[in-house]
């Protein structure tokens, strides 16, 4: 079980809010066998700037995890998440030009800016596989890629925008090694591509 809470950009009038849980339990496919099933769900809530403007994701996740070596421990593993994402805002919470007369703005003041729908449900997946192993005395590493918004699906209020998601490509990779008997360095790289922009970042931790 993962949570997390990010709270930030407090400068500004209303600061921007993450929220997320995540779950996951594995199950062994048979006595004989060391594959094993893992199945999850994945819960975040955002909330953004003076319209609230919010997403909630509920996106379960199935992944077979399959042994492919009887002399250590390695396995490959494909993983597959999907489900509902719910977006809305607060059209109350907004100013618009119209409204400010003489330089003054007053909420009681008429807009023409009428939006027929504040909430749109859509659905969302993801795809990934990863391989990971060990090697030498108590060395662990990991590599693997993702593929998510692959229906890229249509994220506009009005879904006579044909406005979509743009699909994201994630490459990772991690060593875990041992520097002694209790002692150990753990390095991490992830690269994010969605459309036309990139994104790079690593860490390193000793434990």
């Amino acid at each position: 079980v993962t949570t997390a809470f990010r709270n930030q950009w407090n400068s500004v009038t209303v600061p921007y809010k993450t929220e997320a849980l995540g779950t996951e339990l594995k199950f062994g496919v048979s006595q004989n066998s060391n594959d094993y099933l893992s199945l999850g769900l994945q819960i975040t809530n955002d909330i953004a700037g003076d319209s609230k403007l919010g997403k909630t994701q509920i996106l379960p996740l199935l992944a077979f995890h399959k042994s492919v070596s009887n002399e250590k421990d390695a396995y490959l593993s494909l993983g597959f998440m999907g489900g509902a994402v719910q977006q809305r805002f607060d059209q109350t919470k907004l100013k618009f030009d119209d409204q400010f007369v003489n330089g003054a703005y007053s909420a009681t003041n008429p807009t023409h800016d009428v939006f027929d729908k504040t909430n749109e449900t859509y659905w969302d997946a993801g795809v990934g596989m990863k391989y990971s192993s060990e090697f030498g005395y108590d060395n662990r590493f990991y590599f693997g890629a993702a593929y998510f918004h692959f229906t890229q699906p249509k994220v506009a209020f009005e879904q006579t925008n044909d406005i979509r998601l743009n699909k994201k490509v994630v490459l990772n990779a991690g060593l875990s090694s041992a520097t002694s008997e209790t002692d150990r360095v753990i390095l991490y790289l992830d690269y994010f591509r969605q459309g036309g922009n990139g994104q790079a970042q690593g860490g390193a931790m000793y434990k």
